[in-house]
């Protein structure tokens, strides 16, 4: 094959070409900072770019669930300690107030009226929320106070010792936030009232007459979230659900 001059010069001027061509490319990396500005430039790279800043971003995100979580739980840790700090002051007035030493009426009023006020704090700790004015104890429902106080008027030996709490209605209900902290793992975030400072006992009834009913087979229905699939699960489940309501 005969090389001429024009040969020569031809691949000359391509050579130079694609120099100069990636001397543009190395210019455009240092001044934007990026080795690659379009998925021309590497499609391997660029995919794998791609999946990169997705992953950054999810992980980004479970960051900020995981911090979420850490600050709930650690207000509600707070919290439940102040309860028992509560509790065990409640628990030296009862044993004051039993003792025979201490018989008078005015100790036992005076006690009864602080033992009063510790509930009442009780009741604000149950109801506290957190910095966004979500409630901590309330379980799902997060647009009213999970817990309704209960006052009586009290008169003890013609004398008026105002409204005393006696009970609370539980307006919450067992439902369990959760958040995500890594792909398909979920980590609770809340704990429910009822869990906590409610126990009532739970009785099943019907307004029909079902003594005589007999199913054609296994059905499938729901109690405070739990799912029976099997007729044979219902003794079980329901003398489950009620030993959980009495603790």
């Amino acid at each position: 094959m005969r090389v001429t001059n024009l040969m020569i010069n031809n691949n000359l001027i391509h050579t130079l070409n694609r120099q100069q061509f990636e001397m543009q490319q190395i210019e455009t990396q240092l001044g934007t900072g990026t080795k690659i500005s379009k998925p021309s430039d590497d499609p391997v790279g660029a995919a794998n770019q791609m999946l990169l800043r997705t992953r950054l971003r999810e992980t980004e995100q479970y960051s900020r669930n995981v911090q979420e979580a850490y600050d709930r739980l650690a207000l509600m840790d707070g919290q439940l300690d102040r309860v028992g700090e509560i509790f065990q002051r409640m628990r030296y007035l009862a044993v004051q107030a039993a003792n025979g030493t201490n018989s008078s009426f005015e100790l036992k009023e005076a006690v009864a009226k602080e033992i009063n006020q510790h509930l009442k704090a009780l009741l604000d700790i149950a109801n506290s929320k957190d910095a966004t004015g979500r409630p901590l104890f309330g379980g799902s429902v997060i647009e009213r106070d999970p817990f309704l106080p209960v006052y009586t008027h009290l008169q003890e030996k013609g004398i008026d010792q105002g409204n005393a709490l006696v009970g609370v209605q539980y307006q919450g209900d067992i439902g369990v936030q959760m958040r995500e902290i890594e792909r398909h793992e979920k980590m609770a975030i809340t704990i429910p009232g009822n869990r906590i400072f409610w126990g009532t006992n739970t009785s099943i009834a019907s307004n029909k007459d079902s003594s005589n009913y007999v199913a054609q087979g296994d059905q499938t229905f729901k109690i405070d979230g739990v799912e029976l699939k099997s007729l044979r699960e219902i003794p079980l489940m329901i003398s489950l659900i009620r030993s959980t309501q009495r603790r």
